[in-house]
């Protein structure tokens, strides 16, 4: 881990506070038995609205090393966090060159996720494996998560994107055509790689792979 955080690491600091971004986001979870599922929401300040929702079985988390229980429902604060960093991956992958300096403001419905992604500490097992990943997450993209806390009975949008069953229509009229497909591969181990934009613009030399 401390060898992926060097490479992409930035050798500049600023020291200016990163701009709130101005859209609207919230993520939940559920997990039952050896299932958890992740969904959320995210509204760019353009209009633009973009709806996620994943399904993970144990033996996934497993390929990956991830040391979570057979019992789901005792990791749900872990699966919580796992959803936000579901937020912040998806809005570094929608600015530009996947990297821009902004604290995004998101809503979570579980305490251990809210504090523990606004501190990036914990050490309860596996929540801190996951913050982490986050604290990871944040360094690639430039970004920061600001969570606040909501109501269960309000983060009824999220949800219901975490419960959907991938056979009815998406909740909350959310368009299958706008729903962000995520692995558990890319939240644990964000690739990082070199992009040109915009991408017509002619270069002399390859870009490196």
């Amino acid at each position: 881990m401390y060898f992926s955080w060097i490479q992409s690491v930035s050798l500049v600091k600023c020291l200016r506070p990163k701009p709130l971004w101005t859209g609207e986001c919230a993520a939940d979870a559920m997990a039952s038995k050896d299932i958890c599922q992740i969904g959320g929401f995210i509204r760019f300040p353009s209009g633009t609205q973009i709806g996620f929702s994943e399904k993970f079985a144990f033996q996934d988390f497993s390929i990956l090393n991830i040391p979570v229980t057979p019992e789901m429902q005792k990791c749900i604060a872990s699966f919580e966090t796992l959803a936000q960093m579901a937020i912040l991956y998806i809005v570094s992958r929608s600015s530009p060159g996947f990297r821009f300096p902004l604290k995004i403001h998101s809503l979570a419905d579980n305490s251990g996720t809210e504090a523990g992604g606004n501190k990036l500490f914990s050490t309860t097992v596996p929540l801190n494996h996951f913050l982490e990943r986050l604290t990871l997450l944040c360094t690639i993209s430039g970004m920061e998560l600001d969570l606040s806390h909501i109501a269960g009975h309000r983060n009824d949008e999220a949800d219901a994107l975490s419960r959907w069953d991938f056979v009815s229509e998406p909740p909350f009229n959310h368009s299958v055509h706008n729903r962000y497909p995520l692995s558990l591969q890319q939240l644990w181990h964000p690739a990082t790689f070199v992009s040109l934009h915009p991408a017509e613009t002619f270069l002399s030399w390859q870009l490196p792979s």
